[in-house]
């Protein structure tokens, strides 16, 4: 693997030092992948226009550096803790919760990160959820295989330091993971929970409030 040495402002670089290199390795080269086609298709522009071939190379490698700091910011940003409650709704039928990764696969919005636990959690709701889904088996295994590709796993020891804040501040015990990690890197959690959107209504984003950014009708 190739190693990628960037300079980043000083408020990013303390983000980056709260969690360890190699959680932010994962998260960052699904996201650089996808940013850097944007950088591509600028530089091609650039290339095929009328430009004297330095000027192009000049304005080709400005872009590229507004660019990279602008998605680092971008990145950041779009960062959304996404909790149990939303994938096991999206795995009962076809409403809101399913839509907003729907739609993010198009958007590209928002980057969906969770608890290492997520899936633990599902496998002990699984029989309940086979029983109530309207999928069939064929379209649950296509939603479920769908999903589990768009949200990316954090070790919990990334934000264990982060649990006893999260207790304080979870109505349940089963929120605390999703709590703990959105507090350790300062983001939104995704969720369709009544107790917690009442408890942190300015941490929650709901589904419906999801769509809304998506669509660009609100802001995160």
């Amino acid at each position: 693997m190739n190693e990628l040495n960037i300079e980043v402002p000083e408020d990013i670089s303390i983000e980056f030092d709260k969690v360890p290199s190699k959680d932010w390795q994962l998260l960052f080269s699904r996201f650089l992948r996808r940013e850097i086609e944007e950088i591509k298709e600028i530089n091609s522009i650039v290339s095929k226009s009328k430009l004297t071939e330095a000027k192009a190379k000049e304005l080709a490698d400005e872009v590229s550096l507004s660019i990279a700091k602008r998605l680092l910011r971008k990145w950041f940003e779009m960062l959304i803790v996404v909790d149990a409650n939303v994938v096991f709704s999206a795995l009962i039928k076809r409403s809101k919760p399913l839509r907003v990764f729907e739609l993010n696969k198009i958007f590209n919005k928002f980057e969906f990160i969770s608890s290492e636990f997520l899936f633990f959690e599902f496998g002990k709701r699984v029989d309940k959820i086979l029983r109530f889904t309207q999928f069939s088996n064929e379209e649950f295994i296509r939603v479920f295989s769908f999903i589990k590709e768009e949200i990316e796993l954090i070790p919990f020891g990334t934000f264990k330091d982060k649990v006893e804040e999260a207790k304080e501040k979870s109505p349940h015990l089963k929120d605390l993971p999703y709590v703990a990690l959105s507090l350790k890197l300062d983001c939104k959690i995704l969720s369709g929970d009544k107790n917690l959107k009442k408890c942190l209504p300015d941490r929650v984003i709901t589904p419906s409030e999801a769509m809304e950014i998506l669509f660009g009708k609100r802001t995160l």
